[in-house]
């Protein structure tokens, strides 16, 4: 039997579990305080994000307002094919909200849905077809939109979008010849004054009508009469669709924001438009010409 130690000659050394409790302690502290920051942050973006959405509500809604104004209440307008019409408000600090409006119904939808209609059918699946040849190309964002009725302005529409339309009705008929007749005869053939893009609207141009547009397609050279009327029942030549463009200037005149957004106008007399997109645009080139459309 081994003699018990004297209790002089016993070790004093604390057992070693206070290193791994304060550590345990610390990394328990660390993660209640990144959550607690997490959760604060959290709540101000959430509260950035309510006034954001409440301020761009009500800049949606003096903007509804003015255009309501500029059409007359219940007289629609026609913006010539390639104009923007623009005004300016100063605010009450000074800045200056510089507004453009153009026709917004010149491209094509991108995912249009299918017809609730069957006779309908034919017409969507068309429209389907000529969306798919546009949107996955470099310059889709000058071809396609995102919201907005089906049919497509042919006073406004690019000659890419003419071709594809014309494809899809008819992939070895007369898109060319058809693109080309409606360019000439809307007198659009020089492209927009100041612009490089083949087949724009030209702002002289009064425009087809529908007439007109009809008499074009009977005579491009489709080979029979159906992908001709599925042509017509694709355009129009008038336009409920806007786009419209804001841009906020300091009073010495430096872009501070800026908007864009499609807007539905309504043909009924007294119906307020209805605003389908509205975005901020993230890069605000302060050199930027406000006579170029934000995409």
């Amino acid at each position: 039997m081994k003699p018990a130690r004297p209790p002089c000659l016993r070790s004093t050394r604390p057992r070693a579990f206070a290193l791994p409790l304060v550590i345990l302690l610390a990394l328990v502290g660390t993660i209640v305080a990144t959550l607690i920051l997490e959760f604060q942050g959290n709540q101000t973006r959430a509260e950035e994000r309510s006034i954001d959405a409440y301020r761009a509500h009500h800049e949606q809604q003096g903007i509804a307002e003015l255009l309501e104004l500029w059409m007359g209440i219940g007289r629609p307008q026609d913006i010539p094919p390639g104009e923007a019409l623009a005004f300016e408000i100063r605010g009450p600090a000074g800045e200056i909200y510089h507004v453009e409006i153009r026709d917004g119904q010149g491209t094509l939808l991108a995912r249009p849905g299918p017809a609730s209609n069957p006779d309908l059918a034919p017409v969507a699946d068309a429209y389907a077809r000529a969306a798919e040849a546009l949107r996955d190309r470099p310059d889709a964002d000058d071809l396609v939109r995102t919201h907005g009725p089906l049919k497509v302005n042919v006073n406004a529409a690019p000659r890419e979008v003419l071709v594809a339309l014309a494809r899809a009705v008819d992939p070895r008929g007369p898109a060319e010849t058809f693109a080309d007749q409606v360019i000439e005869r809307r007198g659009g053939s020089g492209g927009t004054e100041g612009g490089s893009r083949e087949g724009t609207p030209n702002p002289a141009a009064a425009g087809l009508s529908q007439e007109l547009l009809q008499r074009i397609i009977n005579d491009a050279g489709f080979r029979d009469r159906e992908p001709a009327e599925l042509l017509t029942s694709m355009l129009a030549t008038r336009s409920t669709l806007l786009r419209v463009t804001v841009a906020m200037r300091d009073p010495i005149r430096r872009i501070v924001t800026r908007h864009d957004g499609l807007v539905q106008r309504s043909v009924v007399r007294n119906q307020p438009c209805a605003f389908l997109t509205w975005r901020r645009l993230t890069e605000v080139d302060q050199g930027q010409d406000l006579a170029s459309p934000a995409r």
